[in-house]
């Protein structure tokens, strides 16, 4: 019974304390490609304050679908609204290096693929293909190059050699 005073007492000063001041809302601009069906969410959300009972100011910003996908990889937007076709005009012309350091011919694909679709060129690197396996074997006779099996094995060797 000696926890009834205290739980009476907590709750107490719980009701007595004072209202927590609001904070600060924190500004978050958004891109929009145009105040139309796709992005009236936003504008709905905005206008009945849905946004300021999280502590958010939401800045909707119009701008073109490539500009907004720039200036959302550039830091200048925190978010953007933009379909598919504020992508190709990102990548095309583009290169896309894509380097692996294990075989994976699905996602090798899959990379390959999206970058294609987005009118990207693609160039692919393997670790097994390149100078980084013969430095190995260079630097360490008999070695080959390291993958997650074999450093797996090797720590799993180490750990039970006493």
């Amino acid at each position: 019974m000696i926890l009834y005073p205290i739980i009476l007492c907590l709750l107490a000063i719980a009701l007595n304390a004072p209202p927590a001041e609001p904070a600060e809302a924190r500004k978050i601009p958004v891109a929009i490609p145009s105040v139309s069906p796709s992005s009236t969410t936003f504008v709905v959300a905005r206008d009945r304050g849905f946004y300021g009972e999280e502590g958010l100011e939401v800045e909707l910003i119009v701008m073109p679908a490539a500009q907004a996908t720039q200036a959302l990889i550039g830091g200048n937007v925190k978010f953007a609204t933009v379909g598919g076709a504020g992508l190709p005009p990102l990548l095309r012309g583009k290169t896309v290096a894509n380097l692996f350091f294990e075989n994976s011919t699905r996602t090798r694909l899959s990379f390959e693929v999206a970058t294609r679709r987005l009118g990207g060129q693609v160039l692919n690197f393997t670790a097994a293909g390149s100078s980084l396996a013969s430095s190995l074997s260079h630097a360490f006779p008999g070695a080959s190059a390291p993958t997650r099996t074999s450093a797996s094995r090797q720590s799993l060797a180490a750990a039970a050699d006493p």
